[in-house]
């Protein structure tokens, strides 16, 4: 069966109590079936997320009882877990903005440290960043790139914006090998 959005709606009781039932369909007709309790949702008839046009109810309508508005017109500030922040904090974005603000503030540390996460380590009895289990900094021999060949008939696995670089020149069309023997 094609689901379409009129398929979505509050008055589509088969597809809910189906749901509501835990219900795994096994065949294309609809017909043949098995219940697991596991997907079994006892409640779920009355909070059905949807009105009967389809479209999404706001959760105070299906989801909350006695839902007050309190503090809403306050003031916020910066890491004080406001709705706004808390939803762009989980966003799929983040991560990457946390990553271009670090290169972009301190961009030579972040080039070092960065490129291979696994690499290096503070080494207290120097007191310095070293390359880990070694007393000296990685020459450039020491530094591999993701999906590089191993020598072995594999390929490497290195963690750090250069699964960024590597990606990008298997997206253009080149081998990672052959542009680090250039």
């Amino acid at each position: 069966m094609h689901v379409t959005a009129q398929h979505l709606t509050q008055g589509n009781t088969v597809l809910w109590e189906d749901l509501r039932d835990g219900k795994l369909y096994t065949d294309a007709t609809g017909t043949t079936f098995t219940s697991d309790t596991r997907y079994q949702r006892p409640d779920l008839m009355s909070i059905i997320p949807v009105d009967d046009q389809g479209n999404l109810k706001p959760p105070r309508d299906f989801l909350v009882e006695n839902a007050q508005q309190t503090n809403a017109s306050d003031n916020w500030v910066y890491s004080d877990g406001s709705p706004a922040e808390t939803a762009w904090i989980r966003s799929s974005e983040y991560p990457y903005v946390l990553q271009i603000l670090a290169a972009t503030i301190k961009p030579a540390m972040y080039g070092t440290l960065m490129f291979d996460t696994n690499m290096f380590e503070k080494n207290a009895q120097y007191d310095q960043i070293l390359q880990k289990n070694k007393s000296y900094r990685p020459g450039i021999a020491d530094y591999k790139m993701h999906s590089q060949s191993d020598g072995n008939s594999g390929i490497l696995r290195v963690e750090g914006y250069n699964q960024f670089i590597s990606e990008y020149i298997r997206f253009n069309g080149y081998s990672v090998d052959d542009e680090i023997t250039k």
